[in-house]
């Protein structure tokens, strides 16, 4: 298998875990974004490469950085990957989807900017890893 065989295989698979976890079929999926069933189930097996139209219109349907599908990173867990790859990190829209604490304490509004600060250097890093 080729490495762009690889990523295909990787994105398909992401796209599958972002659907399933949002509880959307291929078809409810397919609506929202404009193309078939047939072709979510063929860029989730790795089949079919999405353009990168399409890949960012899947980002927004999920409200990710569409960054979220090149990442290889396994540092974070779950919920750790959801807050970096979080398509709007303004302070309010954290504090409004996130419980964000420190230390068992809820996050003050000056530790979430200096968490955005981090998050977007992170961001930063990663491009230039894969450039």
């Amino acid at each position: 298998m080729t490495d762009q065989n690889d990523l295909q295989l990787e994105i398909g698979l992401k796209i599958n875990k972002l659907r399933t976890e949002k509880k959307l079929s291929m078809r409810e999926l397919g609506e929202k974004i404009g193309v078939s069933h047939a072709h979510i189930s063929k860029l989730e097996k790795g089949i079919n490469a999405p353009s990168v139209d399409l890949l960012e219109k899947i980002a927004q349907c999920f409200d990710i950085d569409v960054s979220y599908f090149f990442s290889k990173d396994d540092l974070f867990d779950e919920n750790e990957n959801k807050l970096i790859y979080e398509r709007n990190l303004s302070l309010e829209s954290l504090k409004d989807k996130y419980n964000l604490e420190v230390d068992g304490k809820p996050a003050t509004d000056e530790e979430i900017k200096e968490m955005i600060k981090h998050v977007k250097l992170y961001r930063i890093m990663k491009q230039m890893e894969g450039s």
